[in-house]
């Protein structure tokens, strides 16, 4: 088989290829912007390939996907360049989508923005039962929202009210609750991960859709009601002028939630614009900031002789005792 910088491809069975993120650079997979213009490649070798079903999955001890290369935020030179970089990205996830045989993201531990938009586009999700597995769409606290298509499907598979509430807050779910709320298809045990997968593609079922009346929602004048209804929630966390990204992420979906294809369109431009602003900056230079000195400590240096516990509440006392 071919081989390439940032994937394995594996025959598993019935004709059934299996695709490992592998990010060279690193112990996590990100989608940098080398690692999307490999997988160009790999979509027109596995087209070529024809295989009975596609698994996409991590080759990587820890996680599936941890998002896009936030590194590369702080290279956006404007509007221009970071437009350019979210149609590059739609673009694969729109390929991922088109493929022509049944394909199913493999979700080991974390699965995070473009992570997740990445699942999303997949037509299937099994996802490890385990603690460490959590999956969500965090943008929003680096001042922007989805933006690979991530916006788009996440509405088409949970409805918008759901997916909504999972892009504003950008909190995370783990394996059971994303299946319970439809953003997955099945939480298996680790041991079980691989078989589920090769089910999935080998007898699928019918993909996972919203209610009528949920997708009606998208629709005016129903979206007016609830993004008002949004905005007032949005407006108790965050002021606009400081935190702009929910406001442009509930006004997008009320003026283009009925239209996919021009909701993709201005989720890019969208994400174009806020991450060229002053807050969507700081905060990625915070992000940073907090990933340096995570990596930077050396715990083995820390031999505590003493513990003191100030505060001798509930839970100051539980933790003493």
């Amino acid at each position: 088989m071919t081989e390439f910088k940032h994937f394995r491809i594996e025959r598993g069975q019935q004709g059934i290829l299996w695709l490992l993120l592998d990010y060279e650079q690193g112990e996590t997979n990100i989608l940098s912007s080398g690692l999307l213009d490999e997988f160009n490649a790999v979509l027109d070798y596995l087209t070529r390939m024809q295989p009975t079903g596609l698994a996409l999955g991590s080759a990587k001890k820890r996680g599936f996907i941890a998002g896009a290369d936030v590194k590369e935020f702080t290279r956006i030179s404007g509007f221009e360049d970071a437009h350019a970089m979210l149609c590059r990205g739609q673009q694969v996830m729109n390929r991922i989508e088109a493929l022509p045989f049944p394909t199913v993201a493999v979700i080991n531990g974390f699965c995070l923005g473009g992570g997740l938009e990445l699942a999303l586009a997949c037509n299937f999700r099994v996802a490890m039962d385990d603690r460490s597995t959590r999956i969500g769409f965090p943008e929003v606290k680096l001042g922007i929202h989805p933006g690979f298509g991530g916006t788009v499907r996440s509405i088409r598979v949970l409805g918008p009210l759901v997916a909504m509430n999972l892009m504003l807050t950008g909190r995370t779910v783990d394996a059971r609750k994303a299946q319970k709320i439809g953003l997955i298809d099945h939480a298996v045990p680790a041991r079980l991960l691989r078989k589920s997968a090769e089910e999935v593609i080998l007898h699928p079922a019918r993909e996972r859709r919203p209610r009528l009346w949920i997708k009606a929602l998208n629709r005016q004048p129903l979206s007016s009601v609830v993004s008002t209804q949004m905005i007032k929630q949005v407006a108790k966390e965050a002021k606009r002028e400081h935190y702009p990204a929910p406001y442009e992420l509930v006004e997008l979906w009320r003026r283009y939630g009925g239209n996919e294809k021009v909701l993709m369109d201005e989720e890019a431009k969208s994400v174009a614009r806020l991450s060229t602003n002053p807050t969507a900056r700081n905060l990625v230079r915070v992000f940073m900031l907090q990933d340096m000195l995570k990596s930077g400590a050396d715990k083995s240096l820390i031999c505590p002789a003493h513990v003191h516990v100030v505060g001798a509440g509930v839970m100051g006392g539980d933790i003493a005792a």
